[in-house]
């Protein structure tokens, strides 16, 4: 199932973006390149981290979601269905329930 490929994909593809980011970002701190602090490259190296987890999350939902939509989509398919029965020729309509019917319901006494 391809779905199971996209959350390693997704975990492989945040530890190489740091790993280049600590490779690029840790020559420019070296070299005062860019004018790049080693304050900045620990806070941008937290950044990207937590963003590619919740990439991480999203991608690991991925394979409900689409479950639910075959279910959906069959169950689609049930109620477009055309019936497969027939009312008798004598059959008459029922009346509309939604009119304005009237429920009585006695009172009762329960002696306790």
């Amino acid at each position: 199932m391809e779905s199971a490929l996209y959350a390693p994909v997704f975990g492989i593809t945040g530890q190489a973006f740091c790993a280049a980011l600590l490779i690029v970002g840790g020559y420019g701190a070296l070299h005062s390149f860019a004018h790049t602090d080693i304050d900045s490259l620990v806070a941008f190296f937290f950044l990207p981290a937590s963003f590619f987890l919740s990439v991480q999350a999203a991608a690991s939902y991925y394979p409900g979601i689409l479950a639910s939509q075959v279910g959906a989509e069959r169950v689609l398919g049930l109620i477009d269905l055309p019936a497969v029965w027939s009312d008798a020729a004598e059959a008459i309509d029922l009346p509309d329930p939604r009119s304005s019917t009237t429920i009585s319901i006695p009172t009762t006494s329960v002696a306790i």
